[in-house]
């Protein structure tokens, strides 16, 4: 009976090894399987990221189409800028020794189309990580200003005064006075914004509509 009893219990030990074996076996494959599955989801996730980054970045590759789309449509970049005006001017007459004084306010309004000179010699457009640099000279009359909405009142009239040829005369003037003051509405602090930002927001449109761009950095100005 005693060699029977060796035989069980080897033959026990044996069975108990090979489950073991399976066992790790088993729980090898598991680990795997869940370090390809990590493996997999991190490499996915860092593909997303990389495109991602790629997309905000994306915009700088466009920075040349932009400068090609501004040239062609600078004629519409100009910023309308308007101003009330009032001129008040004194009227001398004399006749036989009489002299005749009268006063004319002559209120008018004045369009200054305002932009800059987007010719391709007169301004680069660059891009980094970091901005979108425009450099161009100064805001400039992209036309002539536009006089506007000419009334008239006589402060006090003159016995000889003819009020309605002075007054022609007055009008006659007036886009010459309005050319005269161009040059203060172009040093204005807020004319220059108000041009930077019709520039500004026309490239911001043009470059979130280019394919892949997922972000677009601040523009920024310099001047020659």
């Amino acid at each position: 009976m005693k060699p029977k009893t060796r035989i069980t219990v080897v033959l026990l030990l044996a069975g108990g090894g090979a489950v073991a074996a399976g066992w790790m076996y088993v729980h090898k494959v598991n680990e795997q399987r869940e370090l390809d599955g990590k493996y997999t989801s991190v490499r996915k996730e860092l593909e997303v990221t990389e495109a991602t980054l790629a997309g905000y970045r994306r915009y700088i590759d466009f920075v040349g189409e932009g400068r090609k789309f501004i040239m062609g449509q600078s004629k519409f970049l100009g910023a309308k800028v308007v101003r009330d005006y009032v001129h008040m001017q004194q009227l001398q007459e004399s006749v036989v020794g009489i002299k005749s004084d009268a006063t004319v306010v002559v209120q008018y309004t004045v369009e200054f189309p305002v932009g800059f000179d987007l010719r391709p010699d007169r301004f680069t457009l660059s891009g980094d990580e970091r901005r979108i640099l425009v450099t161009l000279g100064r805001a400039e009359l992209v036309a002539s200003p536009s006089v506007q909405r000419v009334t008239h009142k006589i402060v006090s009239g003159g016995i000889f005064t003819d009020e309605k040829a002075a007054v022609i005369a007055i009008q006659q003037r007036l886009p010459v006075l309005a050319q005269k003051q161009s040059a203060d509405i172009l040093q204005d602090p807020a004319v220059v914004a108000l041009s930077e930002k019709k520039l500004g927001e026309f490239l911001l449109d043009f470059m979130r509509k280019q394919p892949g761009v997922k972000f677009v950095p601040v523009i920024e100005f310099a001047y020659r």
